[in-house]
C-alpha cells in the first residue's frame, strides 16, 4: 500500500512544491528513504514485537506500535489540514 501510495500520490505531489528544476531532485531524495525504511522497519519492528523486556507480553508491544503509529497519523493528518498549500 505504501509503494501504491508513494507512486500515485507522493511522486506528483513532489514535484509541484517547488521551483521545476529541483523537481527530480525532490523525488530522488523522497524515495531515498523508502530504501532506508525496507531495512530498518523490520528490524526495529522484530525488536520491537519480540522483546520480552519492558512492555510485559506481546499482545502489549502489539498494541503499543499500534496506538503509536495510530498518534503519529493523527497528528500528521492535523499538522496537513492546518497547512495552507499553494499549488
Amino acid at each position: 500500500m505504501g509503494l501504491t501510495i508513494l507512486e500515485t500520490v507522493a511522486n506528483p505531489y513532489t514535484t509541484v512544491l517547488g521551483p521545476k528544476k529541483y523537481a527530480a531532485t525532490r523525488i530522488n531524495f523522497a524515495q531515498s528513504f523508502n530504501g532506508v525504511g525496507w531495512i530498518l522497519g523490520p528490524i526495529i519492528g522484530g525488536a520491537f514485537f519480540y522483546s520480552t523486556q519492558g512492555v510485559g507480553s506481546r499482545s502489549a508491544a502489539t498494541l503499543y506500535s499500534y496506538m503509536v503509529v495510530a498518534i503519529i497519523v493523527l497528528v500528521m493528518a492535523v499538522i496537513f489540514y492546518l497547512q495552507r498549500f499553494l499549488i
